[in-house]
Formats: C-alpha cells, sequence, structure tokens
C-alpha cells in the first residue's frame, strides 16, 4: 500500500516538481488523489484541455503523439514521470496522449494546488517553467519535432 510518504518521496523524484522544499511537496501529496488504470486506458489525451497532472506512482505508461502523418510513439515511462505537466504547469490542452501499460497507479495533482503552494515564490515558478523548457527542447530534438505545431 502507497502511503503519505511514498508519495511525497515520488514528487521529490519528479522532474518538473522537484524544485520544491519537501514540506511543499508533502503538503501537495495530501491534497491529490490517487486514480487506478487498466491496460491501454488513457490517462491523458493529446489535445484534451484539463488543469492537471498525474504521477505514476507504479506501473508503466506509453506516450505517444498524434503528427500530421500518424501517431509516434515516443516511450514507455514509469514511476516518477508526469503525464500532462505542461497542462499542469502553464495550463491548455496535454500534449501527448499516455495509456497505462498494465495495472497504473497515479497521483492526480490539481493546477490549483499546484499554484497555491508557489504563489508568491518567483525562484519555484522559474525553476519549474526552466523544468518544463528542458524537457520540452529534449524531447524535440531527441524525437525531432515541434510540439509547438501540435
Amino acid at each position: 500500500m502507497i502511503t503519505i510518504a511514498d508519495e511525497t518521496r515520488a514528487l521529490v523524484a519528479a522532474e518538473t516538481l522537484r524544485f520544491l522544499p519537501e514540506a511543499k511537496l508533502r503538503q501537495l501529496a495530501f491534497a491529490s488523489e490517487r486514480f487506478h488504470f487498466a491496460d491501454g486506458e488513457a490517462i491523458v489525451v493529446q489535445g484534451e484541455t484539463r488543469e492537471d497532472g498525474f504521477l505514476l506512482l507504479t506501473g508503466e505508461a506509453d506516450v505517444s503523439i498524434e503528427l500530421p502523418d500518424g501517431i509516434r510513439e515516443l516511450a514507455t515511462v514509469g514511476p516518477g514521470f508526469v503525464a500532462g505537466d505542461h497542462a499542469l504547469i502553464m495550463g491548455g490542452p496535454y500534449k501527448v496522449t499516455a495509456r497505462a501499460r498494465g495495472k497504473v497507479e497515479v497521483l492526480r495533482i490539481r493546477r490549483e494546488d499546484l499554484l497555491v503552494l508557489i504563489e508568491g515564490d518567483r525562484d519555484a515558478m522559474t525553476a519549474m517553467l526552466n523544468a518544463l523548457a528542458e524537457r520540452k527542447a529534449a524531447a524535440e530534438e531527441l524525437f525531432s519535432l515541434s510540439f509547438d505545431q501540435v
């Protein structure tokens, strides 16, 4: 069984959230909800507009992107990956689709809860935006695509 301490450790390890102090991440864990997804079930769907992200706690997910010439599989990800991190941080539509590969447990993080934690913390906001920009640039370079066209 996953505990609040486990959720906090997972948040600390998450690339886009690791800049926040552990005490704030613990608060975020308390505010977040756990969900389960079955094999093949969509965790996030490209183009769907929501303001939350999903931190994988257990299991794996296949990440893909729909381009004009078809669907491209990007990666299989595991615990610590935040599906929908762009929507979580910036708002707007999901940039990719993530589907459960087998049974998956996630922590749903609401954008509203994250913004309350970083309100007035310019350093945290800057670090979060930088982390998101670095991930975007690395993905675009690795997969020779532009998420701005998606």
